[in-house]
């Protein structure tokens, strides 16, 4: 069942992050996945949503997903959007018509 990873991050540190970004694509190729969204200012419809950049990432498993984020590859650069950001990351099951 395909899943999305849906985040929102707030950057305080745009040089610092950009260290993040440099291994990004790299460290998300091998899993499948597909960006379709990449928003720094998404429009609010409703509600009060977080603040900075909106990303959602397709994977086509909940396995690919979980592999992806606990790889070698994604911790190695996970440490520069944490220092560098406050960010929800969460992951969601896709919906399948009935």
């Amino acid at each position: 069942m395909t899943v999305y990873a849906m985040a929102f991050v707030e950057i305080k540190d745009r040089e610092h992050y950009a260290k993040y970004e440099a291994g990004f694509m790299e460290a998300l190729a091998p899993f499948g996945a597909e960006i379709l969204a990449v928003d720094e200012a998404p429009h609010v419809l409703e509600g009060e949503a977080p603040k900075g950049r909106a990303v959602l990432i397709r994977f086509p498993s909940a396995e690919k997903l979980d592999t992806w984020y606990n790889s070698d590859a994604y911790q190695a650069i996970l440490p520069f959007r944490k220092a560098a950001s406050n960010g929800h990351v969460i992951s969601v099951k896709g919906f399948e018509m009935p």
